[in-house]
């Protein structure tokens, strides 16, 4: 805003909507009173708070904020523990990896285990677990479920 110094008191009185103080041109929204000055003091003060409150609810809450970063954490430590699983199970499978090309007794016992193969004159022996009953465990799911669809 321009200020324009004043020389005298009669120019001020001529002019519409603007009032002299110590020599300066204000305009009239500008001359302030002791208990305006009070009132205005009590306005910035509350903008000043309201201010702050929005400042202080978007550091806690909203995203980014304090509450959120704390979720992000706990989401980054799972996922590490995470990955700290998956990276002791890729060293177990690179040792297997390793175990197989080079013993050729691994990979027998890997095609026994896992495909059920057999030596040529081997005989293969399966042995059922018997349930409470004593029947195999075969025939009481055969039966329970004859029971279910009649």
């Amino acid at each position: 805003m321009l200020f324009i110094r004043a020389r005298t008191h009669s120019i001020h009185s001529s002019l519409p909507g603007v009032a002299l103080s110590k020599g300066l041109l204000l305009p009239v929204c500008m001359r302030v009173q002791d208990s305006d000055k009070k009132t205005a003091m009590k306005i910035y003060a509350v903008l000043l708070i309201i201010l702050l409150i929005l400042l202080q609810f978007k550091f806690w809450f909203e995203d980014g904020g304090y509450f959120h970063n704390l979720g992000l954490e706990k989401e980054l430590d799972a996922l590490r523990a995470e990955n700290e699983q998956l990276r002791a199970r890729n060293q177990e499978l690179a040792r297997q990896i390793i175990l197989v090309k080079e013993n050729m007794d691994e990979i027998e016992s890997l095609a026994r285990r896992n495909l059920g193969m057999i030596k040529e004159g081997e005989q293969f022996i399966f042995i059922v677990d018997e349930d409470k009953t004593g029947e195999p465990e075969s025939a009481v799911k055969q039966q329970s479920d004859q029971v279910k669809h009649d």
